[in-house]
């Protein structure tokens, strides 16, 4: 659950496509918000969940505010 993809753990791909059932889940059983993307060649190398979703919602706000609201409500 914590283990990386392409630089990427779950809970990063679940914020990124903005899937707030799957973050919930995740979150539920233990995924780490607080791990680092690491995708060195992306401006967002080094963030954690939290920050990947305010990056994203702050370039389409309406898709991803429910994603952040579901990480600070963890």
């Amino acid at each position: 659950m914590n283990g990386y993809h392409r630089g990427f753990a779950p809970v990063h791909e679940a914020v990124l496509y903005a899937n707030v059932d799957y973050l919930s889940a995740l979150l539920e059983l233990g995924a780490n918000p607080d791990l680092p993307i690491r995708r060195p060649e992306k401006q967002y190398d080094g963030f954690n969940a939290y920050e990947f979703a305010e990056l994203l919602e702050s370039r389409d706000p309406e898709v991803f505010r429910d994603v952040r609201a579901e990480l600070e409500s963890s």
